[in-house]
């Protein structure tokens, strides 16, 4: 679990103790986890984009760091805060 910063942020993730998971890195707007199931590591990432558009650059800047050392299979699901207007949804 991640607390949140004020009213924002905030993750928690809960999982099976009978697979082997590693947290490799953690924030309140991430939480990137290696789980190994049958043999095999794969990454998953849980995203909270921030909900205020001038900070959204820190979060996609840091998973752009990340992606660019992975040399495993990338899952990644959460709210992105991507949209920029309501026409888009």
């Amino acid at each position: 679990m991640v607390d949140p910063i004020g009213y924002s942020g905030g993750l928690a993730l809960f999982y099976n103790n009978d697979y082997y998971v590693s947290i490799i890195f953690q924030s309140n707007r991430l939480i990137d986890i290696e789980p190994v199931y049958k043999g095999k590591t794969i990454c998953l990432m849980f995203v909270y984009g921030d909900p205020i558009p001038k900070n959204r650059d820190q979060v996609w800047e840091r998973l752009t760091r990340i992606g660019t050392t992975r040399d495993t299979p990338w899952f990644l699901i959460g709210d992105f805060n991507a949209l920029t207007c309501n026409h888009e949804k």
